[in-house]
This record gives structure tokens, sequence and C-alpha cells, in this order.
């Protein structure tokens, strides 16, 4: 069987267990703050059948928002691709 994870609504399929344990539909919306333009950033990893998803704000207003939340973003990306352990031990 087959999980379907959506991003910005195009379906990704992604081939688990046989038996998943759960479905997820996944969607991203942003909405500009009090002022322009909008620094947030977002984006999703899956790994040995986890899926780690981030949200970073972007801090509009201040110089470097979105580059911060975009590297904010890739930072924790990393480092679960490369250590994809889900436990309470892990967090």
């Amino acid at each position: 069987m087959e999980d379907t994870i959506c991003i910005k609504g195009t379906p990704i399929m992604m081939t688990t267990t046989a038996q998943p344990r759960a479905v997820f539909y996944t969607e991203r919306i942003s909405k500009v703050g009090g002022r322009e333009p909008n620094e947030d950033s977002c984006d999703l990893a899956e790994a040995q059948n986890a899926i780690c998803w981030v949200v970073a704000d972007g801090l509009g207003g201040h110089l470097g928002g979105k580059a911060a939340s975009s590297i904010e973003v890739e930072a924790v990306l990393a480092s679960f691709r490369a250590n994809p352990e889900v436990s309470p031990a892990a967090l």
C-alpha cells in the first residue's frame, strides 16, 4: 500500500510498508502578517518510514528574515536526514 502526501496540491506517492500506520495529506498555506513580503519558510522530508515537517517564521520587517527562515528549515531537515530516528530520546 502507498501513503499519499500532497504538497501544494501536487500528490507525491510514498511507498512505505505493506500496512501503513497513517496517511497524511499536507498543504502549505502561509499568510502575510502585518508586513510585506511574506518571509516564512516550510518544507518536509521523508526518510526511513518517518516524516519531518518544519515551519519557520521569517520575522517580517527584520533584515534577512527570509534567508534566516530558509536556512533554519534546511538545517533541521539536514539533521533529520542524517538521523531520522523517531523516539522520545531523539526529541
